[in-house]
C-alpha cells in the first residue's frame, strides 16, 4: 500500500508537469480540429451518443494505461502525454471563453475523471514493478498485487464512466446555460 501512495504522488507530479507543459506550449502541441475533429452538432445533441464516444475513447486510454504497465514506465508516459493535452486544451480554451466558462467546461467532469486516470497509472505501475520483481528477484506476491491492479483499474473504470455521463450531460448543460443567448 505504501508503493500505491508513492506513486500517485508520482504520478500526480508527472501529470501536472505534463500539464504545465501544455499550457506552457499551447496551441503548439496540437491543432484541436485536426487532434479530433469538428464535432458532429448531431452529436452534441445526443447526448447519450456523445457519452458513449467520450467513455469509449476514455476506455481505450485506461486499456492503454492498463497494458504499458507491464513496461513500468508506460503508465507515466501516457499520464504525461494526457497533462500535455489537457494544458493544450485550456490554452486554446481560454482564448475564446472567460475563465468561469472555461472552468465549467472543464471541472465537472474533469475532477472525477483525472484522478481516474492517475489512481490506474499508480495501480499499472505498481502491478509492472511487482511483476518484474517476481520475475527477477523470484520474491513477491503476485496473486495479492493482481488483486489490487484489478480493483485499481475497476475503480478506474467505473469513475471514467460516471466522468462520461457527467461531461456528456452536466458540462455540456451548465456550459449552454452560461453562453449568451
Amino acid at each position: 500500500m505504501k508503493l500505491l501512495a508513492r506513486l500517485l504522488a508520482v504520478m500526480t507530479l508527472v501529470f501536472s508537469l505534463g500539464l504545465a507543459i501544455g499550457c506552457a506550449s499551447g496551441p503548439a502541441v496540437l491543432d484541436l480540429r485536426s487532434f479530433f475533429g469538428e464535432p458532429s452538432r448531431w452529436l452534441l445533441q445526443e447526448r447519450f451518443f456523445l457519452a458513449m464516444v467520450i467513455l469509449s475513447n476514455n476506455l481505450r486510454v485506461l486499456f492503454l494505461i492498463a497494458v504499458s504497465g507491464l513496461v513500468v514506465a508506460g503508465p507515466a508516459l501516457l499520464i504525461f502525454i494526457n497533462g500535455v493535452v489537457i494544458g493544450s486544451v485550456l490554452v486554446q480554451a481560454s482564448a475564446r471563453l472567460s475563465p468561469s466558462l472555461l472552468a465549467l467546461s472543464i471541472l465537472p467532469h474533469g475532477v472525477v475523471e483525472v484522478p481516474a486516470f492517475i489512481y490506474s497509472s499508480a495501480a499499472s505501475t505498481a502491478f509492472g514493478l511487482e511483476l518484474w520483481r517476481r520475475i527477477i528477484k523470484k520474491e513477491g506476491d503476485l496473486g495479492r498485487a493482481a488483486e489490487s491492479y484489478l480493483k485499481g483499474l475497476l475503480v478506474s473504470a467505473l469513475l471514467i464512466a460516471v466522468a462520461a455521463f457527467i461531461e456528456a450531460h452536466v458540462t455540456l448543460q451548465l456550459v449552454e446555460a452560461s453562453l449568451p443567448p
